[in-house]
């Protein structure tokens, strides 16, 4: 019997897309902890900080979100519900409040 994951070839392209988006926001995040938010690459001519590449990044995850949204692979009102218990759930662990 062969493996199958029951993937769909789109639903399988835009898995990956979300997949690599997420590695990016990683990716800046790091270099937010590593070289504070206003820092940039020094050969970037137009000095992008690295909470604007942040910012970006998670655009693109949006739009990822949305992709699969668009295929009926994921529910955006299940997102949101979840969305919002993360964030009342998250708050007792919270050191920092607003």
């Amino acid at each position: 019997m062969a493996f199958s994951n029951q993937l769909k070839p789109i639903q399988l392209e835009r898995l990956s897309i979300l997949s690599e988006e997420c590695s990016e926001v990683i990716k800046e995040i790091n270099k937010i902890i590593r070289h504070g938010p206003n820092s940039y690459h020094p050969e970037d001519k137009d000095k992008i900080t690295n909470v604007q590449r942040l910012e970006k990044e998670l655009g693109d995850i949006q739009a990822a979100k949305e992709l699969l949204v668009e295929i009926n692979f994921i529910n955006l009102d299940h997102v949101e519900q979840y969305a919002k218990l993360k964030k009342e759930l998250i708050g007792q662990w919270l050191h920092y409040k607003v």
